[in-house]
């Protein structure tokens, strides 16, 4: 489905804007693309809040979104608390390095492939209308901790949460 036909669904708020959040954020990807799809549909988008533990990241977010809050680790609880709960989007460019063909390739077993859960917590709680998770080429291939593939695991917790 293409992202403007996505952002439009989202409208159904009186001020025809949308609320987004960008979680493991970078230097503002996402950010950049729903901005852009809303304006292009002329609709105003506003990113409440974005999250990413790298300081370089985090600084060059806050150069290119002065407007936007950013908070540095999306485990820390007040996180889940400065989401707000008419959240229409929520972005998540999970990290990558243990999943990508260029990275070491250790899924679950690095400590940044299991953060995917918190995704899974915010999306319980918050329960947003259009979810975007990163394309990570390897994420096919990786195991996880059962033997099983990681992307049933991935795909199962986001049906269990009502993502299908």
């Amino acid at each position: 489905m293409k992202l403007e036909k996505l952002i439009l669904e989202t409208m159904k708020k009186q001020n025809n804007a949308i609320c987004f959040i960008d979680l493991f954020a970078g230097i503002g990807g996402f950010h950049l693309g729903i901005k852009k799809a809303a304006r292009k549909l002329g609709k105003k988008a506003k990113c409440a809040l974005a999250v990413d533990i790298d300081p370089k990241a985090r600084f060059t977010y806050s150069l290119n979104f002065k407007s936007t809050e950013i908070l540095e680790d999306v485990k820390d609880p007040s996180v889940r608390k400065a989401i707000p709960n008419d959240v229409d989007i929520i972005c998540a460019g999970f990290p990558c390095q243990p999943f990508s063909v260029v990275g070491k390739k250790n899924g679950v077993d690095d400590h940044r492939g299991t953060l995917f859960t918190y995704i899974i917590q915010i999306l319980h709680d918050k329960k947003p209308k259009v979810v975007f998770l990163e394309n990570v080429r390897n994420l096919l291939n990786i195991k996880n901790g059962n033997n099983g593939k990681l992307i049933d695991f991935i795909k199962n917790e986001m049906e269990r949460v009502g993502y299908p």
